[in-house]
């Protein structure tokens, strides 16, 4: 049976996935979402706070991608050890290299998705 669609990210709300699904976030994310309504077939795992807090992401948006490029990579290679079932496969946003890397050593499938409107692209 089909969950209703949430308020989260449309690459969430398939209705055909039938196998649990993992979502990683911050910790601060997690409390952001932490009660909202979620799909059965999404749960959701968390990282510790490794980038600066997303009130401060625009004021240092260059120390915020610095940190996402590089300090995410270990709290999110450590979480998988954790997961019951492991994550499979890895879908990752395209600018994230870390997780291809990731998914090559555990030999586990990648994606990278643009998450950016093609509208971004016109110039």
């Amino acid at each position: 049976k089909p969950t209703k669609p949430t308020n989260l990210n449309p690459k969430t709300r398939n209705p055909q996935i039938t196998n649990p699904q993992t979502l990683v976030v911050t910790e601060e994310w997690l409390g952001y979402i932490g009660s909202d309504p979620k799909p059965n077939n999404i749960r959701f795992a968390s990282i510790p706070n490794v980038v600066p807090p997303e009130r401060l992401k625009a004021i240092d948006f260059p120390g915020f991608y610095e940190a996402a490029m590089t300090k995410m990579e270990a709290p999110f290679e450590q979480l998988q050890d954790r997961l019951k079932p492991p994550v499979d496969p890895i879908l990752g946003d395209v600018e994230l290299m870390w997780a291809i890397g990731i998914g090559n050593r555990r030999n586990i499938p990648v994606a990278s998705v643009w998450t950016m409107p093609a509208a971004s692209l016109d110039k």
